[in-house]
């Protein structure tokens, strides 16, 4: 069966805007990691495929390269994008000699939109 945003949007909304384990693991566990490391160009990965969520395939890695390209080297950003598969936060898959990304935990796509400012969001929209 399977479960539209629309019935479960408020419940999850809660889990994310309360003090709760869910959104102080996001927050403390996740994002906080990323930013003691420095990793800036993890960070800006993960934001655009965030604010893109709309693209149900993921987002291809030229999207991604271009969207970064302006901060972030081509190794730099594939570096991240391993780094990010290999620790589970990301989902790889090649569909026709096209390498494709999404984040694995839903709820952390929409605990960085609630991070974020609607300009940051539209600034970081990617047209394929």
């Amino acid at each position: 069966m399977l479960i539209e945003w629309a019935t479960v949007e408020r419940y999850l909304e809660k889990t994310l805007t309360h003090k709760g384990e869910l959104k102080n693991y996001l927050e403390k566990s996740i994002w906080e990691d990323l930013e003691k490391r420095n990793f800036d160009v993890a960070i800006a990965l993960l934001r655009a495929i965030a604010c893109n969520e709309h693209f149900r395939e993921g987002i291809t890695e030229q999207a991604l390269l271009n969207q970064l390209s302006s901060d972030f080297t081509t190794t730099q950003s594939l570096d991240a994008c391993l780094w990010l598969t290999n620790v589970g936060l990301l989902y790889h898959e090649e569909v026709e000699h096209q390498d494709f990304y999404q984040i694995r935990i839903p709820l952390l796509s929409r605990w960085i939109q609630m991070q974020m400012t609607e300009e940051e969001i539209e600034q970081c929209k990617i047209f394929q």
